[in-house]
């Protein structure tokens, strides 16, 4: 895996993509817009199957020193031996019994809301 940066400051850098090969196929995943890292962030990238298809899924995570942790998600096609961007979301909890996926967002200090998704074929469904 490559992470593909540019920097922003003596401390600071901007992620702009990263690449990986997985089942011999090179694929580069761009990542949301203005993903800024600092010296000393504790991001991390995730292989867990989001979508229970028993496919390695990837994750990596955008936002640091924030409220909520958000993450880039791509779920792979093994159709077309490819990965495809799901959105930035809050950090799922995954539910393989039911196959959902769950995540809370705090809205402010005192308030959060709490989803549930699961799948729809390729897409993923608020419930």
């Amino acid at each position: 895996m490559l992470l593909n940066t540019e920097p922003l400051a003596a401390d600071e850098k901007i992620l702009k993509s990263l690449q990986l090969v997985y089942k011999g196929s090179t694929h580069s995943l761009s990542v949301s817009k203005d993903t800024h890292m600092l010296e000393g962030d504790k991001g991390y990238i995730s292989f867990a199957d989001i979508n229970f298809d028993g496919l390695a899924d990837i994750a990596i995570t955008t936002s640091f020193g924030l409220g909520n942790l958000y993450l880039d998600y791509w779920v792979y096609d093994s159709v077309n031996n490819q990965y495809n961007f799901l959105g930035n979301f809050s950090k799922f909890t995954l539910s393989p019994a039911d196959k959902t996926l769950s995540n809370v967002v705090k809205l402010n200090a005192v308030n959060y809301e709490n989803y549930t998704y699961h799948w729809q074929g390729l897409s993923l469904v608020k419930q």
